[in-house]
């Protein structure tokens, strides 16, 4: 019995892996966004909306910046500060694609355990 409820929790599981476009999609969106979000933190030194004698800088609104993923173009909203300083580690400048967004995290993956611990884990 267990069995027969364990498969079919299972085969729930693949239709929406499998099935559902838009879940991996959302998922890698949800995944980029936060790290932007955590790397743009690291950078001004506080969280928004948070005071900080650390903070190095001040917030400044978004960009939306596309990436093509195997899963589709992916609409991310990059951060900005006043200064016009912060440059993402996870894409460069005038990069589009997946390939060369992987090439740079297999590059940073040591440098961002030591700076994000929380978003790395082995």
């Amino acid at each position: 019995m267990t069995q027969r409820k364990d498969s079919s929790l299972v085969k729930e599981i693949q239709k929406v892996l499998l099935d559902d476009k838009g879940f991996l999609k959302g998922l890698m969106a949800e995944s980029l966004q936060s790290l932007l979000h955590k790397e743009f933190d690291g950078f001004i030194g506080a969280d928004p909306y948070k005071r900080s004698k650390e903070r190095r800088g001040y917030r400044n609104g978004s960009y939306t910046r596309s990436l093509i993923t195997r899963v589709g173009r992916i609409e991310l909203q990059v951060c900005r500060d006043r200064d016009g300083m912060f440059q993402s580690e996870l894409f460069h400048r005038y990069q589009r694609s997946e390939q060369a967004f992987m090439l740079s995290m297999i590059d940073l993956s040591g440098t961002r355990r030591e700076v994000y611990p929380g978003c790395f884990n082995p």
